[in-house]
């Protein structure tokens, strides 16, 4: 069995190793977890769902040592071990920046950086 590494292009800020605010942490755990009614937003991250925001927490480096980019869902793409992906054109919405401004302030993240493109991986 061997390892894989994933590509990941996305556009959005990388919060490193920092620990995501409680209320976009899903609990699944079966006695005294969260539910979706309680955590919506963090149950739509667990789950992969979209959120209304176009926002989404993005992990990467692996799941030992995980990382995270706050960043645009619209803009990501992924490529895995022999499956290149085509990259036409790097376009930025003039809005993505407000949204990730406005979930980060919503949520109570301090942004280290201005949101930009980044290239990032995903060892499991």
């Amino acid at each position: 069995m061997g390892q894989s590494t994933d590509a990941i292009l996305v556009y959005g800020v990388d919060l490193g190793e920092d620990e995501l605010p409680e209320a976009l942490v899903f609990n699944d755990e079966d006695d005294g977890g969260d539910t979706e009614e309680s955590k919506p937003i963090a149950f739509a991250l667990y789950m992969g769902r979209s959120l209304p925001s176009g926002v989404t927490v993005v992990n990467h480096c692996s799941d030992s040592c995980t990382m995270r980019i706050l960043a645009i869902e619209a803009s990501e793409l992924r490529a895995w071990r022999g499956s290149p992906q085509a990259v036409a054109e790097l376009k930025v919405d003039p809005a993505w920046d407000a949204a990730i401004d406005a979930f980060a302030a919503e949520h109570g993240i301090t942004l280290p950086k201005r949101p930009g493109w980044l290239l990032a991986s995903w060892w499991s």
